[in-house]
């Protein structure tokens, strides 16, 4: 069973038919709702652990499989997908405003994508999969590119000229909403000026948006930007992002070295959610984060993040239900600003060298009994 402390503002729910009720019908409400509710499940306070200092035994994660190396277009983000009997890896060059696909299974490069005209890239940086659908981040020019999967046909543009425009943007997640689309979450790592205490400029670092699918098409519309401006919960230099539907979290990786790079615990309704994670494990950087879940109906699994630099090249894991650090895990040198991808039994990052790599979970899973 999830152990779960309510928000402030809410009563803790102790029935497990409850709970899932809950779920299942509070979920898109509060998705949608623009009011100043907080997040109804949050993690459990666990053991109130200390900062990690020593990591203990490490084990060394090999790759199983690996995309081609060029040196003249490395790749800086990547996602994976399935369907229709195999499997793709899609690779993000900046440099060549394109994107590479490769074979799950091989590696082996099979097309390059390069839309042409309004639909064309510029300087492409990440990549996100959600159904049949892969969102196409560009840090400098602030869009979003929507395509389809797997023949790669755009979609939709947006992001740069809505209410709350993307400067740079930088990590995405997605998450289903019922039958008539998704909601979009993206980090944007503007410039601020002025001090790092009570800056109000970075009230905007995360970017929430609505994706609907009508008789024109898609479209996309502009919810809310939100972000601490001071304390536990700023976030003052944003990268990675990842988000747990089930809890209604987000997970933001806040990489500023003041404060030993930590996860800022947010709610779905951009509400920080008063927790942070990972102070002290990370060396260099977190330039991923993913959930691990257990099954399509377990609430259990492991939250993943990679940390690659001059201190070292690591994937650490954290209880989905606590957040408490769990283990680390010896890399290959890691890009230092990636992405991390989980499609099925592999696990897929972008390495420094600018190559793909997908890596089997079977050691994480056996991390969490009955995963």
């Amino acid at each position: 069973m999830r152990r779960t402390i309510g928000h402030p503002q809410f009563t803790h729910a102790k029935d497990a038919m409850f709970r899932n009720l809950m779920n299942l019908a509070a979920l898109p409400l509060v998705l949608l709702a623009g009011c100043a509710s907080g997040p109804g499940w949050l993690p459990s306070p666990g053991a109130a652990q200390p900062d990690v200092t020593e990591f203990g035994a490490i084990t060394t994660l090999a790759p199983a499989v690996t995309t081609p190396a060029d040196k003249g277009a490395p790749i800086s983000g990547a996602a994976a997908w399935s369907g229709a009997g195999r499997g793709l890896i899609i690779g993000v060059v900046p440099t060549r405003n394109a994107l590479r696909v490769f074979d799950a299974n091989s590696g082996a490069l099979l097309q390059t994508v390069a839309p042409e005209g309004d639909e064309a890239f510029d300087r492409p940086h990440r990549l996100h999969v959600i159904d049949d659908l892969l969102l196409v981040a560009e840090r400098e020019s602030g869009r979003v590119h929507l395509l389809q999967l797997p023949d790669f046909a755009p979609l939709l543009t947006f992001g740069d000229g809505d209410d709350q425009p993307l400067n740079r943007a930088q990590s995405m997640w997605a998450v289903r909403m019922a039958d008539w689309g998704y909601h979009l979450y993206v980090t944007d790592n503007y410039d601020v000026s002025g001090a790092a205490q009570n800056n109000s400029e970075l009230r905007r670092r995360v970017k929430q948006y609505a994706l609907s699918k009508g008789a024109l098409g898609w479209s996309a519309r502009s919810i809310r930007a939100f972000g601490e401006p001071s304390g536990d919960g700023q976030l003052y230099q944003v990268d990675a992002l990842a988000g747990d539907a089930t809890d209604r979290l987000l997970l933001i990786a806040d990489i500023d070295t003041r404060d030993a790079r930590r996860i800022r615990v947010y709610g779905v309704d951009g509400r920080y959610a008063g927790r942070s994670a990972g102070g002290g494990v990370f060396r260099s950087s977190i330039s991923g984060l993913t959930l691990m879940t257990c099954g399509e109906a377990s609430q259990e699994g492991l939250w993943l993040a990679t940390d690659g630099g001059n201190n070292g090249h690591y994937l650490h894991t954290f209880d989905r239900d606590t957040l408490d650090y769990r283990m680390s895990f010896a890399m290959p040198p890691l890009a230092m600003h990636g992405s991390l991808s989980l499609q099925g039994n592999r696990l897929y990052t972008v390495l420094a060298d600018g190559r793909v790599a997908g890596f089997d979970v079977a050691p994480l899973r056996s991390l969490k009994a009955g995963c």
